[in-house]
């Protein structure tokens, strides 16, 4: 785990060196910071991104309504050299649009793999950037807080003495 921002070799990344706390997963509507979310990649979530200049609102909603209810993020991602990208721990589908059949077998093959470096891990707990849309109460701040500790130190150890894969839909 390292502080402070990482250069990372791809946009967005899809694994590398990240914060020691990870990203709360759901649904948001301001980007959120790389080095959280990957972080929720290394537990074994699916990381959804869209250019909002290039992905519509319907597109938006066909994507938040493809994802399973854990495990994943949806977030826009400004300046993408794709209109939408599903990345997982060392993977990544960029595509052109939400109706892309592909999306399907992406989060079959990635959501909370065991090829995650610690899957199984939490993704709920710890930063919680800009609540998950529609989940916020009125009137309720919209900076990032931290709630709860850190990455368990030994949970890849745990994870590869018994990992467990659970059915993707």
């Amino acid at each position: 785990h390292v502080e402070g921002d990482v250069e990372y070799p791809q946009t967005p990344p899809a694994g590398g060196d990240h914060n020691a706390y990870w990203l709360n997963c759901g649904v948001y509507t301001e980007p959120v910071p790389n080095v959280n979310a990957v972080h929720s990649l290394e537990h074994g979530a699916v990381w959804v991104t869209y250019d909002p200049a290039q992905v519509s609102d319907d597109e938006v909603a066909k994507l938040e309504a493809a994802l399973p209810s854990t495990y994943t993020l949806l977030s826009p991602y400004e300046g993408m050299d794709t209109p939408i990208a599903l990345s997982a721990w060392n993977a990544q589908l960029k595509i052109d649009s939400a109706d892309d059949e592909r999306i399907e077998e992406f989060i079959k093959t990635y959501w909370n793999s065991t090829s995650a470096p610690v899957p199984n891990a939490p993704c709920t707990g710890a930063v919680r950037r800009l609540r998950p849309a529609g989940r916020r109460a009125a009137g309720a701040s919209a900076t990032a807080s931290v709630t709860r500790g850190l990455c368990p130190p030994r949970s890849r150890e745990r994870a590869l003495q018994d990992p467990v894969r659970r059915s993707p839909l």
